[in-house]
């Protein structure tokens, strides 16, 4: 029995969760900085940047790599209102269908299926430089 939840572990360590990528960091910062708002209910962010208590929102998961750095597949959200969407898939879904429109909602759904070889140095590079232009520093 031991055995079993040592691999259990293991294997969780390995499969359970989606890694945080330092372009990851900057593509989260670059969209809270680009918003500093939520897109749902309007709170401001806070802090010196006012983007403290933001959230980057993937509507398709991290997972989907063809999709993991689209502005249209991300939202600004404050901790409630993720919460509220993550708990709340279809009300999620009639937001981003209303925010995007049945055309774009339909081709970002057909991009989030779809096969993406990752890049993680070309994107961390990307979103870096992007950074630097909204804000004049990176991190």
């Amino acid at each position: 029995m031991r055995k079993i939840l040592k691999t259990t572990s293991r294997l969780f360590k390995m499969f359970g969760r989606i890694k945080i990528r330092k372009a990851d960091i900057y593509f989260s910062r670059f969209l809270r900085l680009k918003f500093k708002r939520c897109e749902k209910c309007g709170r401001r962010g806070e802090g010196k940047d006012e983007i403290d208590k933001l959230q980057c929102s993937h509507f398709w998961g991290r997972k989907n790599e063809s999709v993991r750095y689209c502005e249209k597949n991300c939202d600004c959200l404050c901790f409630t209102c993720h919460q509220n969407f993550e708990s709340n898939p279809a009300e999620y879904t009639e937001w981003k269908l209303k925010k995007l429109g049945k055309k774009e909602y339909d081709k970002l759904k057909l991009s989030a299926h779809l096969y993406c070889k990752r890049d993680d140095k070309i994107n961390e590079i990307y979103w870096k430089e992007k950074l630097k232009k909204i804000n004049g520093t990176t991190l």
